[in-house]
């Protein structure tokens, strides 16, 4: 059975985006809990959709790797 998530991580660039300009400007656990945040509200937003909360927690742990993937290349833009 297919499953359809109707913001799938990958498409959420603006919102990754901007997690990563907030996260630059803060201490690293403020950054962590920031990005948590984030990725808790994504959940919540899914499962409110009628997610199941697997598949919901899933779409989670991907933003959050969307996130820190494009931090990481953001301070590896800015050292190289």
């Amino acid at each position: 059975m297919a499953h359809v998530v109707p913001f799938p991580a990958t498409s959420l660039i603006g919102i990754i985006r901007q997690n990563v300009r907030r996260a630059t400007d803060l201490p690293t656990q403020a950054a962590n809990r920031s990005i948590a945040q984030t990725c808790r509200g994504h959940i919540n937003a899914l499962t409110a959709f009628g997610i199941e909360p697997r598949i919901a927690a899933a779409e989670g742990a991907a933003l959050e790797g969307a996130i820190r993937a494009e931090l990481w290349r953001s301070v590896f833009e800015r050292i190289a």
